[in-house]
């Protein structure tokens, strides 16, 4: 038997860790390096669901790598749809850092790229993603990504 705790209990509320990926900042950025890194500076949703999915982890980053040099094949990866990218194009396109070009593609504006380059100078921040993201700069084309996400 337990003996009988004879004190008082006090509950704190603390705040509960959020991890980056669900943090909307950490995801605008990324989507913001994802299309500085794109052609003509515009993906499509397909594109920045898959790269962004990529980024996300070591391990995802990794398998990404793998893949894009043909050392494993693509149904060896299971890409995500994650609705809290969707929910950051939004934010991101309400503070004018993006807008819809021709119905499909995302595109930086002006302020999206002053942005976007500002982020990519930092020396401090997302460091991992910018190397993943130049790394995969050649491959992570529409052309690749839709051969990836056709079975």
């Amino acid at each position: 038997m337990l003996a009988k705790l004879d004190i008082p209990f006090i509950f704190k509320k603390r705040p509960a860790p959020v991890p980056g990926d669900l943090r909307p900042m950490w995801r605008i950025s990324l989507i913001l390096l994802i299309l500085l890194h794109s052609r003509s500076k515009k993906a499509s949703l397909r594109k920045l669901h898959v790269v962004s999915w990529a980024a996300r982890s070591p391990a995802n980053r990794a398998s990404f790598v793998k893949y894009s040099k043909n050392e494993i094949a693509k149904d060896e990866i299971i890409p995500r749809v994650e609705p809290s990218l969707n929910r950051a194009i939004d934010l991101a396109r309400g503070e004018g850092l993006m807008t819809i070009d021709g119905g499909k593609n995302l595109l930086l504006s002006s302020t999206g790229l002053l942005a976007a380059e500002e982020i990519n100078r930092s020396t401090e921040c997302l460091m991992e993603e910018k190397r993943f993201l130049a790394e995969i700069k050649a491959f992570a084309n529409e052309t690749n990504i839709d051969g990836l996400l056709s079975w």
